[in-house]
């Protein structure tokens, strides 16, 4: 019996020794890859964001790697998160170090050409300190605003930009920035010349100042027209109001209508006509049915946007309206150089990636979504009636002031489907299995064999030993010699 269960554990012994030669690496480290950037659609001199994530189920001590792109549609312009990089012509190596299992590195590229272009993560090399393993290869597409619509941006034109603007008195409204390109000014009655000054980002630019010095009670347009030395252009406006001698606004005073509209628990009348009043940038002077009267109005070009001009009852202070759905209210907006949006709050669930927030904008706090993201912590999802009045959601840049239409919110993309890979893990988990199942196998039939040998009254012993044994009886049928 000792001799059986010898033999047996001999072979429980050289089947867990073969388990650990086919499977030395059952725990070994593991990775994959995703990359997702801010969007398509962007146009030349815009920058693109490109977001590359690299999770492994340990933590990963080392990562290195190559993101490589089209020099011709994209150059490289820096790096976000710790660690090296090195730019090659149409690639950029990266090493990053981290004490977590994911590893997120940020790229930003400027649109130097249309057209598109892959974005592809390769050779991603993992450690963990004791082990090493490759991450799965990602890839993205990304591709530029197409042709026909991609018009001239004067936001995107940096170098016909103004560094500085000033007048003789008075204060520019909004505070100066380089990328807002429309001011006003209040000034006194005494003030009777809107002398400019400004300086430009190029020394070489050219500079003409449109609409005349001499200012009138109301308001007077005056405009700096930048020429760069690439020929880039761009244009800064200037609205002086000219109070009256009683330190009147008059640009409004008196054009009301007697009706009354509240809003936010305060009354306000409709202005008449006023070829002076300045609408936001692309709306322009319209008529609109209220109620049953035909009033002024200001509209888009889609024409469905209509804006109204309210001015308080017995006072001088007015603002613009929404007037949507026979319903008045007041609305923040972003305006750029071609278009104001008229931004609304945001309804929906959060898309995937992003988290419902609020931000002020004009004084006014809006409901938005904001990206989890810390490396997209610039942007501001805003839904907009667009420039054909329908309703699309926006990415708002705090930083550079800029608005772009969002296409499709920023996922993982693949150029192509892939085909179904198994991770070194899971193929040495099912190695794993498979070993196991046999070796219970074995161990089933050794001791089917047992227990057939003891119902049957065999040595159990004998079946596993090489000699045979044999019992000699003490009775036996031989005669005795003595």
């Amino acid at each position: 019996m000792k001799k059986a269960f010898k033999n047996i554990s001999l072979i429980v012994f050289t089947l867990t020794f073969l388990f650990g030669i086919m499977c030395p690496c059952a725990n070994a480290l593991s990775g994959s890859s995703t990359i997702a950037f801010s969007g398509n659609d962007l146009k030349v001199g815009e920058t693109l964001k490109v977001i590359l994530r690299i999770s492994a189920d340990e933590t990963i001590k080392d990562a290195r790697g190559f993101l490589t792109f089209d020099n011709k549609v994209l150059k490289f312009l820096d790096a976000t998160g710790t660690g090296d990089i090195k730019v090659e012509n149409s690639g950029v190596s990266f090493r990053a170090a981290s004490s977590e299992n994911t590893v997120i590195k940020g790229f930003n590229f400027e649109v130097i050409g249309e057209g598109s272009c892959v974005i592809k993560a390769k050779d991603l090399k993992l450690t963990n300190g004791s082990k090493t393993t490759f991450a799965t290869e990602s890839s993205a597409r990304f591709r530029t605003a197409s042709t026909q619509n991609n018009t001239q941006d004067l936001n995107s034109n940096k170098k016909a930009a103004l560094t500085s603007i000033s007048v003789v008195s008075g204060t520019l409204t909004p505070a100066f920035n380089s990328d807002i390109t429309e001011y006003t000014v209040v000034v006194p009655y005494t003030q009777t010349d809107g002398v400019i000054s400004c300086e430009s980002l190029d020394p070489r630019a050219s500079i003409t100042v449109e609409g005349s010095r001499e200012l009138q009670v109301g308001n007077n347009t005056r405009t700096i027209v930048v020429v760069a030395s690439n020929s880039e252009s761009r244009r800064y406006t200037i609205t002086f109001n000219r109070l009256d001698e009683n330190g009147n606004d008059i640009t409004v005073s008196g054009n009301v209508t007697d009706i009354v509209v509240n809003v936010d628990g305060k009354d306000y009348n409709i202005a008449e006509q006023d070829a002076t009043l300045e609408p936001p940038v692309g709306f322009s002077l319209a008529t609109v049915q209220y109620e049953d009267r035909e009033v002024t109005a200001y509209k888009d070009a889609s024409g469905k946007t209509v804006l109204l001009y309210l001015i308080e009852v017995g006072g001088q202070n007015g603002d613009f309206f929404l007037y949507e759905d026979s319903k008045v209210s007041s609305f923040a907006y972003i305006s750029t150089s071609e278009f104001t949006y008229i931004v609304k709050d945001v309804t929906a669930d959060a898309p995937e990636g992003l988290y419902k927030a609020t931000y002020e904008l004009n004084g006014k706090k809006i409901s938005c979504y904001k990206y989890a993201d810390v490396d997209l912590a610039d942007f501001v999802v805003f839904s907009a009636i667009s420039v054909d009045g329908n309703i699309g959601y926006y990415n708002f840049d705090i930083r550079e002031k800029t608005v772009q239409r969002i296409v499709k919110f920023p996922t993982a993309v693949s150029e192509e489907i892939k085909e179904l890979t198994v991770t070194p893990s899971q193929k040495y988990a099912v190695v794993s299995l498979i070993v196991i199942f046999v070796l219970l196998f074995v161990l089933l039939i050794v001791m089917l064999i047992i227990k057939s040998a003891k119902k049957n009254g065999r040595n159990i012993s004998g079946i596993f030993d090489s000699e045979e044994e044999y019992e000699m009886d003490s009775s036996s049928s031989e005669p005795n010699d003595d």
